[in-house]
């Protein structure tokens, strides 16, 4: 077997593993309940998800986790994924999950070469304009609907939208996360402020959808 085809045998491995890519790329050893996060993933039937818990059991490290993991795993020729994270701000996304991202990439020599990490976009080394990963902001003082364009412009088979500290994100925003896309395997990451809000109930409600935490 060529260098190539392990490669790919691995991949199509993790796409199905989250737990094993995440031990085998970054020697992370989930806890319980982020075990429960990486089991249900990859499930394609599982279209939001929503982390809750206390603050420090480790909601940023395994969402960081989960974005190298569809990065690296997702997509087809001529489809690569795309997705964009947001915040209650953007010096909250860049102190916090942002940092855990390029914490995580800094740990593994593959991730490094395969990916390049600046301060507002994930983007991969060989197809850059169409494989990435992007940070948004949403504008405090600006209208509802130019709130609600904070997400738009993604368009790909292969789409995540990471919200984080989702609890203190204007509605506009939210429902312009939550609408249905056409891609064939979209993915909404939650994780609220609070261990439990009015959000992280309608989306237990939403169908097709799960919530991991302590």
């Amino acid at each position: 077997m060529s260098q190539r085809e392990d490669a790919a045998r691995k991949v199509r491995e993790w796409r199905t593993n989250a737990v094993k890519f995440a031990w085998e790329r970054f020697g992370f050893d989930p806890d319980p309940w982020q075990k429960q996060w990486l089991d249900v993933l990859p499930d394609p039937e599982r279209h939001r998800m929503a982390l809750k818990a206390c603050k420090g059991p480790g909601k940023t490290a395994v969402l960081a986790i989960s974005i190298w993991w569809f990065l690296t795993t997702q997509g087809e020729i001529g489809h690569h994924p795309k997705g964009a994270a947001i915040s209650i701000s953007r010096e909250n996304l860049r102190d916090n999950l942002w940092t855990e991202l390029a914490s995580w990439r800094a740990r593994d020599d593959y991730t490094q070469r395969a990916f390049q990490w600046t301060k507002e976009r994930i983007f991969s080394t060989d197809h850059p304009d169409t494989w990435w990963f992007s940070a948004r902001a949403w504008s405090k003082s600006a209208k509802t609907d130019e709130q609600s364009n904070t997400l738009a412009g993604l368009h790909s088979k292969y789409l995540l939208f990471v919200l984080d500290e989702s609890g203190g994100i204007p509605d506009a925003v939210m429902v312009a996360a939550c609408r249905p896309c056409r891609a064939d395997t979209s993915l909404r990451c939650y994780k609220p402020a609070t261990r439990r809000t009015c959000r992280v109930r309608s989306i237990e409600r939403a169908p097709r959808s799960v919530t991991c935490g302590l």
